[in-house]
């Protein structure tokens, strides 16, 4: 048998067929891979502003965290940029809205995040289904790839100048689903952020709200604690 033709056989193999599926499979991924290295997204720093909804009455002016160098305190600490971006938020919303205008802060009031991930929603499971059964044919040409939602969990407690617990504030907020698609995969980080703030300041907004109804008693608490030897 002449070699060409040896070569021919080999290459009609199970072996060399199995090793050309999966290469098919790779070729989405390296697509994905090279639109996530080479694009990028521009975010305005601005949604990092503080609102300008502040609450009628003040909460005595407090140490933002429990003596540490960053007031929001994660969980699983899964990036420190996000912990950044929500530390950020929190503290220009404390100053700009939420404290009064006292020069001593008589107490403690700490962030702690406990819940923070981007959730698949029904129809984004549905999607990935559909992408995967057509072997990402279907993302090719324009179909979305996931939709997704940031869920983040946060517990906001205000402590005394003696670190005793006055009140706790356990709030949960979503974000607006999102969808993404072999397009516009470059820009899963910039979504995530974007989510991040935003979910981040619905929980103040939350929070705000309901600390209108417990502030006077939170600052006669925080007096007392703080004029006591």
């Amino acid at each position: 048998m002449p070699l060409r033709k040896c070569f021919l056989n080999l290459n009609e193999t199970p072996l060399a067929q199995i090793k050309e599926n999966k290469m098919k499979k790779i070729i989405p991924f390296i697509i994905i891979f090279l639109f996530t290295s080479c694009a990028s997204v521009t975010i305005n720093p601005s949604i990092l502003s503080p609102t300008n909804v502040e609450i009628p009455k003040k909460l005595h002016r407090l140490n933002i965290g429990l003596a540490q160098s960053r007031i929001t305190t994660l969980e699983e600490v899964s990036s420190i940029i996000k912990q950044d971006e929500m530390f950020t938020i929190w503290e220009r919303e404390l100053e700009a809205n939420i404290f009064d205008s006292g020069d001593e802060p008589m107490g403690y009031i700490d962030y702690k995040v406990i819940f923070n991930e981007m959730v698949p929603t029904e129809k984004g499971k549905r999607y990935f289904l559909i992408t995967n059964l057509t072997f990402w044919i279907s993302s090719m040409v324009g179909y979305p790839i996931i939709e997704a939602e940031k869920i983040i969990e946060a517990d906001i407690t205000i402590f005394n100048k003696k670190m005793k617990k006055i009140n706790k504030y356990n709030i949960i907020s979503k974000s607006e689903p999102g969808k993404l698609g072999l397009y516009n995969l470059y820009a899963v980080e910039a979504y995530d952020m974007i989510a991040t703030v935003a979910v981040t300041k619905d929980i103040i907004q939350i929070f705000k709200s309901r600390l209108e109804s417990d502030v006077e008693s939170i600052n006669k608490q925080l007096e007392a604690s703080f004029l006591s030897n």
